[in-house]
């Protein structure tokens, strides 16, 4: 593989267990980062049979991965045998947190499904990477990077808010390996923000005391039956990320366009959005014609903790239509 390929590999970090193994905070001692560390990866189910990635453990990785050529990501043909181990679900979390967050999505899935959960840069296990700027296309450089690395030529991509914005810029990289998004809580408008003073007062806020505004932004956002803890363990996640890096994420979002990306993606993409926010079909049809939304009433901005055998009967569904289109070809 490219040199940026073996970088990446070197540190995508390895949960794993048997089909059905939840990954959990104490298996993080099989986790194998490279020591300047990298983006990390949960993964269990079909393929967790043996180490993640094969590589020199002297591999170094120093600030932005190069962007490939969207050319060089058409996957190769390969025989009925792999098929298995070359399609997966992938898993991208939002703003301020963090894989281990979906190890529910790995319990459920695993035992039917290659289920890969990527902690992304400044986040989890990846907390103290290094990035010279911190944006949505560096975050999907990286994931475009894990999927090369772990040879999946077919996904569908399950991206909560922050995550469901990685997902477009992946699908625009890599068209010939997406067959469709899952988009949670995310896209209710894919016009600019139109909220840049806003948006830079409220980043202002959480650099003077990030602790509090993190606090204050999960009781604000989480629905009103969120399940005993939730709110506490959601901010503690937050809390543990690297401040720095989320406040300057923050200050691209005040300058992103998505109208950018959505111009250049070809697969589907469905959300899960929670009935506190009205999504805007109409307006998102006009990107992305096949856009469409399937809505959870009683929840907020995190319907996959907060009501999760409702949202993942959802899910489930939703990826094995996307999922049936790379068998229809």
């Amino acid at each position: 593989g490219s040199t940026a390929s073996a970088r990446v590999a070197a540190a995508v970090g390895a949960t794993r267990g048997a089909a059905g193994e939840r990954p959990s905070t104490a298996d993080s001692g099989t986790q194998r980062p490279a020591s300047n560390g990298d983006t990390a990866a949960i993964e269990v189910g079909a393929a967790a049979s043996s180490p993640l990635v094969r590589v020199d453990d002297a591999t170094e990785t120093v600030g932005e991965l190069p962007l490939p050529e969207p050319e060089a990501l058409e996957p190769e043909n390969s025989d009925e045998d792999s098929v298995a181990l070359r399609e997966a679900t992938l898993v991208l979390h939002d703003w301020a947190g963090k894989a281990e967050q979906w190890s529910d999505a790995l319990t459920r899935y695993a035992p039917d499904h290659r289920v890969l959960a990527v902690d992304f840069a400044a986040h989890g296990r990846s907390r103290d990477v290094a990035r010279e700027a911190w944006t949505v296309p560096g975050f999907a450089a990286d994931v475009v990077e894990v999927l090369r690395a772990e040879d999946v030529t077919r996904a569908v991509l399950v991206g909560r808010s922050l995550g469901g914005q990685v997902a477009l810029e992946v699908a625009a990289r890599a068209p010939g390996r997406i067959d469709g998004i899952v988009g949670v809580d995310c896209f209710q408008s894919l016009e600019p923000s139109g909220t840049a003073e806003l948006l830079a007062a409220t980043v202002e806020k959480f650099r003077a005391d990030f602790p509090k505004e993190i606090d204050v932004f999960v009781q604000t956002a989480i629905g009103p039956a969120p399940p005993d803890g939730l709110a506490e363990s959601l901010a503690r996640d937050a809390q543990a990320a690297d401040a720095d890096a989320l406040l300057e994420l923050s200050g691209f979002f005040a300058r992103y366009d998505p109208r950018d990306v959505t111009s250049s993606v070809r697969c589907p993409v469905v959300c899960i959005n929670s009935g506190a926010a009205q999504t805007d079909v109409t307006g998102n049809r006009a990107r992305l014609s096949s856009f469409d939304v399937r809505v959870l009433e009683g929840v907020g901005h995190w319907p996959h903790l907060e009501a999760p055998d409702r949202f993942h009967a959802v899910l489930a569904l939703l990826v094995e239509s996307l999922g049936s289109r790379s068998g229809a070809g």
